[in-house]
């Protein structure tokens, strides 16, 4: 089954219809009325894949800029420079970042 947001999942989950791996502080309010419970997972590296997405041909501004080199600052990755998508292809790029 695939869900497209967190409260979904909690549900299904809740009725016993799977597991998941979620965002520890997203089930903070489950877990302490007790209709959900949290297992630690030791020695495991898991990786979100991100996308800075926006508008085609316009250039980012200073925030923007500024929130990139946060992102590569913290995870010590060498994102590609934050430039629009190519036009012609529609490419666009994804960075995988490990989750701490």
């Amino acid at each position: 089954m695939e869900f497209d947001n967190i409260e979904t999942l909690k549900r299904a989950i809740e009725i016993n219809a799977g597991v998941s791996l979620l965002p520890k502080q997203t089930v903070v309010r489950e877990v302490k009325a007790g209709s959900l419970s949290t297992a630690t997972l030791a020695d495991i590296t898991l990786v979100r894949p991100v996308g800075i997405i926006h508008r085609r041909n316009l250039a980012l501004g200073k925030t923007a800029n500024e929130f990139i080199r946060l992102l590569q600052k913290q995870t010590n990755l060498d994102l590609p420079p934050a430039t629009p998508m190519n036009a012609e292809t529609n490419q666009q790029t994804t960075t995988q970042i490990p989750v701490n």
